[in-house]
């Protein structure tokens, strides 16, 4: 479905020129915790709220990769950006990550469903993975951008 945007909630701790990239991107559809008046609650009030509004969550809080508190099942996705890096470096490997990595993948019906149960790990160099298969099992990896 070649209309279909990604949908994005970001969490309160992304900052404001971040924001304004997701916002910009043709291929996003993106709210924030600040705009639904969410920003200061607690992690899991967000992870929930991704999750009830079917978007991918995306943050700088590395808490969300624990799976005991945040479970993988339990998630339409979750993108965590690693701190350290300036904005233009950040904003440079989001934009491969979602050109070449997962807007091609949302976009493929067939592999909609899995993105749900997905979570990845953003640095400038590359992205470590995980995610949920058919089998129930929990799958690992790290590819370069």
């Amino acid at each position: 479905m070649a209309g279909r945007k990604l949908r994005v909630y970001g969490d309160a701790d992304l900052e404001v020129e971040l924001e304004q990239y997701f916002r910009d991107h043709k291929s996003v559809n993106y709210e924030s915790a600040r705009d639904l008046g969410y920003a200061g609650h607690e992690d899991e009030h967000h992870y929930r709220e991704a999750l009830k509004r079917r978007r991918l969550l995306v943050t700088h809080d590395g808490d969300y990769l624990n799976d005991s508190k945040f479970p993988l099942q339990e998630t339409d996705g979750v993108l965590v950006l690693k701190r350290g890096q300036n904005l233009e470096a950040q904003t440079m490997a989001l934009e491969k990550f979602l050109r070449w990595v997962w807007v091609p993948i949302f976009r493929d019906d067939s592999n909609y469903s899995a993105l749900g149960h997905v979570k990845v790990e953003l640095s400038g160099d590359g992205y470590h993975w995980w995610m949920h298969t058919t089998d129930g099992n929990v799958e690992e990896g790290y590819d370069d951008l």
